[in-house]
């Protein structure tokens, strides 16, 4: 094998721009803290990364990139039950894998798992369930 497999998982912290601007940036600052916690605890295994303002990147290696579906739901789950309780911090998700054969560029990973990122944004406003796919 030349190449090890791996996956990116692509989180946004939903409401942001809302916290800082409501609660000021000391409250946004601590919301980021938290959803990096939050991914920390989840991928222990992994890397977690601050990739924009509000967005978080996860390179899976290891028993997480083996685990990677449990540990999505099991993220997706903890999300659901923050929304649901009214805590925080509230994560979209979205989650690839490297095809070998297809993919050339990391890039084409992460922007597969930007797009499944995006669906769950509209499902968390939406109330929709998001299991993982």
């Amino acid at each position: 094998m030349d190449y090890f497999p791996f996956a990116i998982v692509v989180c946004d912290a939903n409401n942001l721009k809302v916290i800082n601007d409501t609660e000021g940036h000391v409250a946004g600052d601590e919301y980021l803290k938290a959803s990096a916690k939050l991914l920390c605890d989840i991928y222990v295994h992994s890397p977690v990364f601050r990739v924009g303002g509000d967005e978080f990147a996860v390179f899976l290696q290891s028993s997480d990139y083996a685990n990677r579906d449990a540990l999505l739901q099991k993220l997706r789950d903890r999300v659901l039950e923050n929304q649901r309780t009214n805590a925080r911090p509230i994560l979209a998700s979205g989650m690839s894998e490297f095809i070998q054969g297809t993919d050339t560029l990391v890039s084409e990973v992460f922007e597969r798992a930007d797009r499944e990122m995006y669906e769950n944004k509209a499902e968390l406003k939406g109330g929709q369930p998001q299991a993982v796919r």
